[in-house]
């Protein structure tokens, strides 16, 4: 996981150390409440006693803890719409994440994607280990810049990740001018899109690709879904992970 946003950087830290300190959601839950805080500050100093910043760790978790607290009971909560979605919504999906936390599996690098050094450093450690990279999400910070010059940092950096053929880039845009006309779906602020990274990095190779909604030409709608398309979905996805009318 990384992030430009150092308040983000912080909080991916505060999760990491409480997560492995909390056997339940429950557990974890219970780290946000006021009752609970010199004991969570301590955690905190417990894991990241070395670092430099433990300080402005500690007071992210003062400054957000109440909001944080009644996001992630939200997310907790029981949902008939959201099914089996959510880390914190069902007892297997946080002994998941969990377990990737206690066995080291999950890096937090803060990071520019427009600079040449942090996604470069995950794509060498990811070759390194052997290990392609499925699923690359940039959010939707790929809207607000463009990568036209062959000399472009962001350009080089999603080339030099290590994608196989069933990787895939999912990201969201801003609904316009994403959404088509006359489909039903969620009419929000986001339209996603499901991207097969091997296209990706073809496209980008070509100079005339300067910005995000150039491959919108590209796009196969969903059938009856206002806020999803998709591009050259790859055949070698492995079945489950997406049905495509």
């Amino acid at each position: 996981m990384f992030d430009f946003d150092i308040n983000i950087n912080a909080l991916h830290r505060i999760i990491r150390a409480f997560v492995v300190e909390s056997a339940s959601v429950a557990d974890f839950l219970a780290k946000f409440e006021k009752k609970n805080s010199k004991a969570a500050l301590d955690i905190l100093a417990k894991y990241y006693s070395e670092r430099s910043d433990l300080d402005f760790i500690q007071q992210v978790y003062r400054n957000n803890a109440p909001n944080l607290l009644k996001h992630y009971h939200t997310s907790a909560k029981s949902n008939a719409k959201q099914g089996d979605f959510g880390w914190l919504r069902h007892a297997d999906n946080y002994r998941y994440i969990r377990l990737l936390y206690t066995q080291d599996r999950i890096a937090i690098v803060p990071g520019d994607m427009l600079k040449d050094k942090s996604m470069r450093s995950i794509g060498k450690a990811a070759k390194a280990l052997g290990v392609p990279i499925r699923v690359y999400y940039p959010s939707n910070a790929e809207e607000f810049w463009d990568y036209s010059t062959n000399n472009s940092n962001y350009k080089h950096n999603i080339l030099s990740l290590p994608f196989d053929e069933a990787s895939i880039t999912f990201r969201s845009v801003h609904e316009y001018p994403w959404h088509p006309a006359g489909r039903r779906g969620f009419k929000g602020f986001w339209h996603y899109v499901v991207h097969g990274a091997y296209n990706y990095q073809k496209k980008l190779l070509l100079p005339h690709y300067d910005f995000m909604d150039y491959f919108k030409m590209h796009r196969v709608v969903s059938k009856d879904r206002s806020d999803f398309s998709t591009i050259e979905i790859p055949a070698a996805i492995p079945k489950g992970i997406l049905e495509q009318d």
